[in-house]
């Protein structure tokens, strides 16, 4: 008799037998969700802007512009743009969606939409007042 309740007490404790039903049993247990959201960084969002690009040394707005300003916002998942004052030729004045991609490291993410240049594109923060946008074979500069 004695070995019984030795063997019953030794199971309670280690919790291999029989359960007691408690608040635990009775109420439902929260699960939590793990999703994937990715979203960019509090301190890269904002408005960005760019300085237009020359071909040559001497800076002549109508004659060797390559790329004009650039306009940026950035939020949690989207990045918007459009090109703003003196366009060129070939260059639009909508405002564009870049959707955020996957996460490339931890200063890099690949943007996804109406990307400037090409099909890829990736979005970099170097610091607190600097960011790029990198390109196939180029990128553009990004400033607060």
């Amino acid at each position: 008799m004695n070995a019984k309740i030795m063997v019953a007490s030794v199971v309670a404790i280690l919790g291999l037998g029989a359960t007691v039903p408690g608040i635990s049993a009775l109420e439902p247990v929260p699960v939590q969700a793990k999703a994937k959201t990715r979203t960019i960084p509090k301190k890269w969002r904002g408005t960005w802007h760019s300085k237009a690009g020359y071909y040559y040394q001497t800076k002549h707005v109508k004659k060797n512009m390559n790329e004009p300003k650039m306009k940026a916002t950035i939020r949690a998942k989207t990045v918007t743009w459009k090109w703003v004052g003196y366009r060129p030729k070939g260059f639009d004045k909508k405002t564009h969606v870049m959707r955020l991609g996957k996460k490339m490291g931890p200063q890099y993410y690949r943007l996804r939409g109406q990307v400037p240049y090409g099909i890829l594109s990736y979005l970099a923060y170097d610091n607190a007042h600097h960011m790029l946008i990198l390109y196939k074979g180029t990128h553009t500069d990004l400033y607060r």
